[in-house]
């Protein structure tokens, strides 16, 4: 991925277009490329997970045109996932996902399937690090199809 951007969705904000439109055009102004990555936690949404499926949706349907599949990637995990959207829901499954498990280990040994991904691209295994003055994360690419 180039260089990454964090995206935290406000369900409270509403208009999901909107939201996205103003994220792109404010990274395409400072970068030539870059990508976005959603970060699903739970507790920044609805309790109805109906309306979450339909935000998420039209978020995503707002930003692929302008990204396109190989620079918009999901960050979560099976928890959130299921607590924001439910346990059957893979309406994302095309874009690329990033694991959280911020277990401080880079290796992605406890990758659990949900969302309809059968595997990540790769796992956050470190939050909010101070590296320069920086908030960063700390991913490791996962280069294997199967877990």
């Amino acid at each position: 991925y180039k260089r990454q951007v964090y995206m935290y969705p406000c369900f409270k904000c509403g208009n999901p277009a909107k939201q996205a439109t103003e994220l792109v055009d404010t990274v395409l102004s400072q970068f030539e490329k870059a990508a976005v990555v959603i970060h699903v936690i739970s507790g920044q949404w609805s309790n109805d997970k109906a309306l979450n499926q339909k935000f998420i949706s039209e978020l995503v349907e707002a930003l692929l045109p302008r990204l396109g599949n190989d620079n918009l990637v999901i960050a979560t995990n099976s928890f959130h996932w299921e607590k924001v959207f439910g346990k059957e829901y893979s309406g994302l499954r095309r874009l690329g996902l990033f694991y959280i498990d911020p277990d401080k280990v880079a290796w992605c040994t406890q990758y659990i399937e949900f969302g309809g991904w059968s595997w990540a691209n790769g796992k956050i295994y470190s939050l909010n690090n101070n590296d320069c003055g920086m908030n960063t994360d700390y991913i490791v690419p996962v280069s294997y199809t199967h877990l």
